[in-house]
């Protein structure tokens, strides 16, 4: 059986154009489909049996906003093009979109589709690529003050749709479509760091002795006084980072600090939880059975220590109490 060609659509700030029929149409508001569950069945051979949306913290260097996916848990007959980006809130109602897409080997004509959107307050709805009006929902997952809507179709259930271009199209409470602003950002000046001999001054990571660690690379900010922003979503900028390995597994290390008040406390990390009611480590773990790494988090005076890695909880815990971070 030939399984259908694959084309990721981006995520664009263009409304979707919809036939005089679909505009037309009276239909009523839905709740957006879990963030993360299972496809029916229909779908299933188009599209994989799950998904999982995820978003977690941007920890590369110069990060300051957070990193969106839409993944696809396991699936031996499917597999999905990396739809991740990195994006930092600039003021518009929609922080982030975008789809994945079967299209037809027969017709070349869209077989099925997952879109996904993360937005702030201000969007009530989102009209989806068949003319379906979307409610999105609050998720602990997700920021303070964010939603996020998914959903999904076979060919079957969207013959209105008449291009490749498939999005979730943001509305305010009227019906009219929201715009999504940006404004520019100024880039920051990073530079390479020998991972063994980390800067004196600035943000540093230093890793104590343990058997089996292998440094990789490290980055920091050029500056020595932190900049000053505030576009950061939550407040958090990433200064420094460290790549490393132990006993052969990938792991990567960041030092995040208070992006609108450098040197000040940061703010907590929407998405982690505390791992126990008196412990200083808090984590992110990913939706059940999703191929993403655990996001650990400690912190430190004038920031948080985050650790990203699949090593084991006992591994990844003796990694993060090994290293030492300073702003």
């Amino acid at each position: 059986m030939r399984l259908p060609r694959w084309r990721l659509v981006l995520p664009a700030l263009t409304a979707l154009v919809l036939t005089a029929s679909a505009a037309a149409a009276i239909v009523l508001t839905r709740p957006s489909a879990p963030l993360h569950g299972s496809f029916p069945p229909q779908l299933q051979q188009l599209l994989g049996s799950r998904y999982a949306l995820a978003v977690t913290p941007d920890i590369g260097i110069a990060g300051a906003g957070w990193c969106i996916e839409l993944e696809q848990l396991p699936s031996e007959r499917v597999a999905w093009p990396k739809t991740e980006r990195c994006v930092t809130p600039r003021g518009g109602a929609v922080i982030d979109r975008g789809s994945v897409v079967a299209i037809s080997p027969h017709t070349g004509s869209v077989a099925g589709w997952i879109v996904y959107a993360v937005v702030d307050r201000r969007v009530p709805k989102l009209r989806g690529p068949d003319g379906a009006l979307i409610r999105p929902t609050r998720n602990a997952t997700l920021p303070d003050g964010w939603r996020a809507a998914v959903a999904f179709s076979a060919s079957s259930d969207h013959r209105r749709v008449g291009t490749t271009v498939v999005q979730l199209t943001p509305l305010d409470a009227r019906g009219h479509v929201l715009a999504a602003g940006q404004d520019d950002e100024a880039p920051h000046t990073i530079q390479p760091q020998n991972p063994a001999k980390p800067p004196q001054r600035g943000c540093r990571i230093t890793a104590g002795s343990i058997r089996g660690l292998q440094l990789q690379s490290a980055a920091a900010l050029w500056r020595h006084r932190l900049p000053h922003t505030e576009r950061s979503g939550d407040g958090l900028l990433s200064c420094y980072t460290l790549r490393l390995k132990l006993h052969g597994r990938d792991a990567f290390a960041a030092l995040l600090v208070n992006a609108r008040h450098p040197g000040a406390t940061p703010p907590a990390i929407a998405t982690t939880r505390r791992l126990a009611p008196s412990s200083n480590i808090w984590v992110q773990r990913p939706p059940r059975r999703a191929n993403l790494p655990t996001l650990w988090a400690r912190r430190v005076p004038g920031g948080w220590l985050v650790l990203r890695t699949a090593l084991e909880q006992h591994a990844a815990l003796h990694l993060l109490e090994n290293l030492h971070a300073r702003v």
